[in-house]
């Protein structure tokens, strides 16, 4: 963040070299890489730290995040499917689990890589789901009245 890029680098290489299985400090490498403005060199940083912790979610996601910062849908798309329901079904299985910050990374991925059509497609995922959650919130409180335990939900 204060343009002290090749000390920082130079810093977490140091401290690679003493101990290269922490995993955050691969992290950390990818992060002094996006805020000297290279996104695609953050990205492999951040997917080898997560190559060293496959069961790490926290990883997994921050990978994602990168990737697709990176304009790598495709490859961010099979690191999140590692966490999701196997087959064709892990883009309806993001969708259904209601996955927005994925959905805003990749529309922005995508449209940056002119692909306006898929793009739209998931921006608009995410207005979906707020209308599913209004209708929701009618829903419950359709079924509190009916009830008779409204109180209960506003006055507690």
């Amino acid at each position: 963040k204060h343009g002290k890029h090749e000390e920082a680098l130079a810093a977490v290489d140091k401290a690679i070299a003493h101990t290269p299985t922490l995993v955050e400090l691969y992290v950390f490498k990818g992060r002094v890489y996006k805020h000297a403005g290279d996104p695609a060199e953050a990205a492999s940083w951040v997917e080898h730290a997560r190559s060293l912790d496959g069961a790490d979610r926290y990883l997994n996601t921050k990978a994602t995040r990168y990737l697709l910062r990176a304009d790598k849908p495709e490859e961010a798309t099979a690191v999140i499917g590692l966490f999701t329901k196997d087959g064709p079904e892990r883009e309806s299985n993001l969708f259904d689990m209601q996955c927005m910050w994925y959905e805003c990374e990749a529309g922005e991925a995508l449209r940056r890589l002119g692909r306006v059509g898929k793009a739209l497609k998931k921006l608009l995922a995410v207005d979906k789901h707020f209308v599913d959650i209004v209708e929701d919130q009618f829903d419950f409180h359709t079924y509190c009245l009916r009830k008779m335990t409204l109180r209960s939900s506003t006055c507690g």
